[in-house]
């Protein structure tokens, strides 16, 4: 798969260099070179051929990625019965083994997934972020810096996000395991009646709604705030971007290159940032 990968990593910059020459050929062919048509086809069919090509081997990954995924979800949920059947009856009353055992149960084989999406989205990046830098760099250097100055304060303030949400989602786990419970018995028809019975329903729903609004409210500050900050490192992602796209303007201009090659390094920077992102 990681193979598979990097191949798909090189197909953009690829793209690139035959959309550059395309233009430049039709270019040719608007002032009334001939033979820029055969050149327009060829260049077409190329492009066809390389989207093509990227398309079956992005299917073949997808493919193989999810028949391991539903292999590591089949293996985590083996570990995590045997490690039941292993635990004393004191570990299990332990709430804090139990909540361990239940994010390993319901959270595990998604963050894994995750993690091994990210993983393969990193050789694809990376492969593509050093094929357009190479592009890039036959150009200048400069539009290479800027880009990957301009991706610093999203990169940070996205850690910062992650690690916030991250810690609240451990907090508040056993609370909303709880809930949960609370739930179902609430629905359960027996005990719906004894609730009823009890009057105690509205102690319960009192309960959950409390819990429901502190969490939306904390919620509401956190995404205020995130959104300040990710606002702010979007203006300053804006400002290096559109620098590199003017400075290259201006190197095209100054050598006198070619409509294609513009077109082709502009494009290129904004495939450099989003390798980058990614």
């Amino acid at each position: 798969i990681i193979s598979l990968k990097a191949v798909i990593g090189v197909a953009p910059t690829l793209i690139l260099l035959v959309w550059r020459n395309f233009i430049n050929y039709a270019v040719d062919t608007l002032n009334g070179n001939l033979n820029g048509i055969n050149n327009c086809i060829i260049s077409i069919l190329v492009y066809c051929f390389v989207l093509l090509i990227k398309d079956i081997l992005s299917r073949v990954v997808d493919y193989y990625f999810k028949w391991e995924a539903d292999y590591l979800n089949k293996y985590i949920t083996d570990i995590c019965l045997n490690k039941i059947e292993t635990m004393s009856a004191a570990e299990l009353d332990d709430s804090e083994n139990y909540n361990l055992l239940n994010k390993a149960n319901e959270q595990s084989a998604d963050r894994i997934y995750n993690v091994l999406c990210s993983i393969f989205l990193f050789v694809e990046s990376f492969i593509t972020f050093l094929s357009t830098a190479t592009l890039l760099s036959g150009l200048s250097i400069v539009p290479v810096v800027l880009s990957i100055i301009s991706t610093v304060p999203s990169f940070i303030i996205s850690m910062n996000i992650v690690e916030e949400y991250y810690n609240i989602f451990n907090n508040r786990y056993e609370k909303h395991r709880f809930i949960a419970h609370l739930k179902h018995i609430m629905f359960n028809s027996n005990n719906a009646k004894e609730i009823k019975l009890c009057r105690n329903g509205s102690y319960f729903r009192n309960f959950i709604n409390t819990t429901y609004e502190r969490f939306m409210k904390e919620d509401s500050r956190l995404r205020r705030k995130n959104a300040i900050k990710s606002s702010v490192a979007q203006v300053f992602d804006f400002t290096f971007l559109y620098a590199s796209k003017i400075y290259i303007i201006v190197i095209a201009i100054t050598k006198q290159l070619s409509i294609g090659t513009l077109s082709m390094n502009i494009t290129a920077v904004e495939q450099f940032v989003g390798s980058i992102s990614n």
